[in-house]
């Protein structure tokens, strides 16, 4: 359906970014999810929308959730006021944004911040970091008799566009972390890569085939 005002009001600041990129002659735009534990769907099928935009002749998205004991796929589409004009019109078609763009991730991108890099990889966006954290479960908020409620994870489970739940994360295309270990054989993870802005630019110009 018809994302909210109050959608909007978080997004702007994305579209905001969009259009200074676009005014300063950016051409990568890299999408940092790797803090992001997870939010809202409707925001993030506004950025998919607005990062799937090649060719575009649609202003909708979709995600699509199996309920785990009935094996049925429920499909939800969202109609997105990409310019954010406060009307979903054909308007929304001619916003383009002409980036190669890539979706970092870590293991602490989960849920929504873990579905987004999962979508964003059926569409043919590289994925780089570390592999996103998962979190395939729907939300069920239970209430108690006493109408105390508390959240577990649900039956129904996030998947992706081939129908593989997003439990696993995103496969990466560009791993950018390195394990060390210590004298007595201790792992820890180097997240250095991760902010090599020019190893990350060359990256992403190799998967775009840029020459």
């Amino acid at each position: 359906g018809a994302q909210s005002q109050a959608v909007a009001g978080m997004v702007d600041h994305f579209k905001e970014a969009l259009d200074l990129a676009k005014e300063t002659g950016v051409k990568r735009f890299v999408i940092d999810v790797s803090c992001n534990p997870g939010g809202s769907t409707n925001i993030v099928m506004y950025m998919l929308a607005m990062i799937t935009n090649r060719n575009r002749d649609s202003y909708t998205s979709g995600y699509r959730k199996i309920q785990t004991i009935t094996g049925n796929i429920i499909r939800t589409d969202h109609e997105n006021d990409l310019n954010l004009d406060g009307e979903i019109n054909d308007l929304d078609k001619e916003v383009y944004y002409d980036f190669d763009y890539a979706i970092l991730t870590s293991k602490s991108s989960y849920s929504s911040g873990n579905l987004l890099p999962c979508l964003a990889k059926n569409a043919g966006i590289p994925i780089l970091g570390e592999r996103s954290g998962g979190g395939s479960c729907s939300i069920l908020i239970i209430y108690s008799p006493e109408r105390y409620y508390y959240t577990i994870s649900s039956y129904t489970k996030l998947i992706d566009g081939n129908g593989v739940d997003v439990d696993s994360g995103a496969e990466l295309d560009y791993d950018l972390t390195k394990i060390e270990k210590d004298e007595a054989g201790n792992e820890t993870v180097d997240y250095s890569g991760m902010y090599d802005l020019d190893d990350i630019g060359e990256k992403i110009d190799a998967f775009y085939d840029i020459r």
